[in-house]
């Protein structure tokens, strides 16, 4: 699964955390730091996912689904 964001204006240099859980947000499947706006994601099949990506300078979130 291919995930991309917006980033930050004025912080192009910034990290990224991204972080993967499953739908109910009570198991963390995968947590990854990167400078890029987009990750590839190796996912399981029918099952949802919900990812959230923050700054490291900001708490700016953005939650998606996949499957």
């Amino acid at each position: 699964v291919n995930v991309t964001w917006s980033p930050v204006l004025n912080q192009s240099t910034d990290t990224y955390n991204i972080t993967t859980y499953t739908d109910d947000k009570t198991l963390v499947v995968s947590r990854y730091a990167t400078t890029h706006s987009y990750i590839v994601l190796s996912l399981q099949q029918n099952t949802q996912y919900r990812i959230k990506v923050e700054t490291a300078a900001k708490s700016q979130i953005e939650e998606t689904f996949a499957k």
